[in-house]
């Protein structure tokens, strides 16, 4: 059954953050999903903390790529370019994923080829929700839904109107069709942006409460 999972691209970006690296690509390494399905690309932005060194010698399996400028939607385009899968995944170089965050995910976006975009619960380090997905408010405001409280909450494989970009999983397809991340953002409210322009085009975007991510923020 295994040799039937789709093959994904995860994506990581990073601006000086080693002493995260460690914790993020263990995880990754330990995904319940078979390791030949899957490739790690690191998208490093200029960065001065020897992280690219540090990836190098101790996740020689990591593909690095180097960025010119400090600029994380441009980051996570290059990623996308280079990218060997058909499925996408975007997780901050700050998080710990659950062993069966990926798996959890594909289920979920095979299931439908109107789906563009899959979705994490994302957890603080305490094990409070920080994300589970985004709800829009008055004036071109977003919030995080259920922010602060109990992981329990928001168990329900839904359909949302945005997803945090800090753990999701895209088709290519649907980036190929509305453009990739616009860079302009440069960082913050680009994930907003992205599945707005999705859903203009009618594709879905679904969160799933049982891929688990931890994140540092």
């Amino acid at each position: 059954m295994k040799d039937s999972y789709p093959k994904v691209s995860i994506i990581t970006v990073n601006f000086n953050g080693k002493k995260f690296l460690k914790r993020l690509f263990n995880s990754i390494f330990r995904l319940n999903y078979p390791k030949n399905k899957f490739e790690v690309i690191f998208v490093d932005n200029i960065s001065t903390d020897n992280s690219v060194e540090f990836t190098r010698k101790n996740y020689p399996k990591v593909r690095i790529i180097k960025n010119n400028i400090n600029n994380y939607c441009k980051a996570v385009n290059l990623g996308i370019e280079a990218s060997k899968a058909k499925l996408v995944a975007l997780v901050n170089n700050d998080t710990k994923l659950d062993k069966n965050w990926l798996i959890e995910l594909v289920k979920i976006i095979s299931k439908d080829k109107k789906i563009a975009a899959v979705g994490s619960k994302i957890l603080n380090m305490a094990g409070k929700i920080q994300n589970a997905s985004h709800y829009e408010l008055p004036n071109f405001y977003w919030g995080e839904r259920g922010a602060g409280g109990k992981s329990k909450r928001y168990n329900t494989v839904e359909e949302v109107s945005s997803l945090c970009g800090a753990a999701v999983l895209y088709k290519k397809d649907a980036l190929l069709d509305v453009g990739f991340f616009d860079e302009d953002f440069v960082i913050y409210g680009e994930d907003v942006d992205i599945s707005l322009r999705l859903k203009q085009k009618g594709w879905k975007l679904i969160f799933v409460p049982k891929s688990i991510v931890c994140h540092k923020f």
